[in-house]
C-alpha cells in the first residue's frame, strides 16, 4: 500500500515492490526531454507536461531495474530520461536526450533486491528520483 507525504518543496510516494500486481496494476510518466511526472495508485506526483507512457504490471509481475540519467535543468538536478524494466521484460521509457549534452550530470542504475520497494521524488514540475529503498 502506497502513502504520499506533502510538504511545500516535494511530494514523496512510497510503494512495496512485493506483490506490487495487488498494489499498482499500472503506473504513468509524463515526459518530454526531462520526465515531468509519476502517476501511481494513489496519485500523482510532479508535473503533466509532454508525453504519457504507460506500462502495466501482470500478476506476479515486479519492477526490477529502473536506470536513467540525471539532468540539471533550470538549477537543479532532475531525471533527463529513464528507462524502467520489469521481471518479465517490459520496458517503459520516458524522455529525451537533453539538448545540450553538457547538462547531463550522470547515469544511475538501480537493480532491485529483496525487500525494498520503490520510492518516488517530485517537485512541483519534475521528478527528482525514482529507486529502490529499503
Amino acid at each position: 500500500m502506497g502513502e504520499t507525504k506533502s510538504s511545500k518543496n516535494r511530494q514523496i510516494a512510497w510503494y512495496r515492490l512485493y506483490n506490487i500486481a495487488d498494489e499498482l496494476p499500472k503506473f504513468q510518466l509524463s515526459h518530454g526531454w526531462v520526465v515531468d511526472g509519476i502517476s501511481l495508485r494513489n496519485g500523482h506526483i510532479g508535473g503533466k507536461g509532454g508525453d504519457t507512457s504507460t506500462i502495466t504490471i501482470a500478476a506476479g509481475e515486479r519492477v526490477e531495474v529502473i536506470k536513467g540519467i540525471y539532468v540539471r535543468f533550470e538549477e537543479q538536478l532532475w531525471i533527463g530520461e529513464i528507462a524502467i524494466t520489469t521481471s518479465k521484460g517490459q520496458v517503459i521509457s520516458a524522455g529525451k536526450n537533453p539538448r545540450f549534452p553538457e547538462m547531463v550530470i550522470s547515469d544511475f542504475v538501480d537493480n532491485r533486491q529483496s525487500g525494498q520497494t520503490i520510492s518516488a521524488t517530485a517537485g512541483e514540475r519534475f521528478v527528482k528520483e525514482l529507486c529502490f529503498n529499503v
